[in-house]
């Protein structure tokens, strides 16, 4: 993929095809649809009759990620992809996001009760180095921020590093499938997309990213609930779905003085988010983006893409 087409695919460019007048009616039917689609699923979750299967073994985990990674080579069109390890996030496993963190929580935790006890003079740890007032605090801050990163880590996730890792929570089968699928796709755009590794760390591509992996995901849960006759492997796909084009069908109305439809707005799905909240997520924005350009020309698009064949005109 040369230069050329991979500037196409950083944020600014994105974000400005998306902002296109042409694209309302298009995002209009968009959300109609997912609003239909996602109203009679989510019915049947809040009345306990959706089956999201069960929690799969490590063993499991591994025959299932297969499959996954084979689904999604066939429908983007790779084939000489080095798969990487795909695991369940335990603190207690030694890795890069575990074992900092591990480490942080009993630093700052033996921290935190040595200050308390050295204040209240049961005990002096001199090399804690807990004589200052504040070294309670410090701790305290430290414990919290490790608690924020123990939090963003054990969530689904793709490790870029050391060969690439996917780590999943341990969620029931249907909802872990298309999960896996999207952070799959984190591996297959870093192996197949050559980059500058300031753009990575950066973001500069993660509209292309986020969006490109929604559109998996939600492939790979339309496929499955077909094979299966099983509408839960579609849930948390379009409660996202709902969430995300609803937050940037307001963004771009507002930002083009567009009057939006208030009745398509009257779906809730959990990822609707605060109203205080004025822009759309990089994932929101990715995500409404693919899904209108793959309304106008078909699910080709998420192969085309990857390949450099996306023409990118309005």
């Amino acid at each position: 993929m040369n230069k050329q087409y991979l500037s196409k695919l950083k944020n600014p460019n994105m974000r400005k095809l998306l902002l296109d007048k042409e694209n309302i009616p298009v995002l209009e039917t968009l959300l109609e649809q997912a609003n239909q689609e996602y109203e009679p699923i989510k019915a049947l979750k809040e009345s306990k009759k959706l089956d999201f299967g069960k929690k799969l073994s490590k063993e499991e985990l591994k025959e299932t990620f297969t499959q996954v990674r084979n689904k999604v080579d066939a429908f983007l069109g790779v084939s000489d992809i080095e798969p990487p390890k795909c695991s369940y996030y335990s603190l207690f496993r030694p890795g890069i996001t575990t074992t900092p963190v591990l480490l942080s929580y009993i630093f700052s935790s033996a921290r935190y009760i040595a200050s308390i006890s050295s204040s209240m003079g049961l005990i002096d740890v001199p090399f804690m180095n807990v004589e200052s007032s504040t070294s309670a605090l410090e701790a305290g801050v430290t414990l919290s921020l490790t608690v924020i990163f123990h939090d963003m880590f054990r969530k689904d996730t793709y490790i870029p590093l050391f060969g690439g890792l996917v780590s999943l929570a341990k969620n029931k089968r249907c909802n872990l499938i298309p999960s896996a699928g999207h952070e799959y796709t984190h591996h297959v755009q870093k192996n197949h997309i050559k980059r500058e590794i300031l753009d990575n760390i950066k973001r500069t591509f993660s509209m292309f990213d986020e969006g490109h992996a929604r559109g998996v995901q939600e492939y790979l849960a339309r496929t499955y609930a077909e094979k299966e006759d099983n509408p839960a492997f579609l849930y948390d796909t379009l409660d996202t779905k709902v969430g995300e084009l609803k937050r940037t069908y307001k963004w771009i109305c507002k930002k083009l003085g567009v009057q939006k439809r208030e009745s398509l707005l009257k779906t809730k799905s959990s990822r609707d988010g605060s109203k205080r909240i004025s822009k759309p997520s990089k994932h929101a924005l990715g995500n409404t983006f693919f899904s209108i350009y793959e309304a106008k020309r078909g699910p080709q698009i998420y192969d085309n893409i990857l390949h450099g064949t996306f023409q990118f005109s309005r």
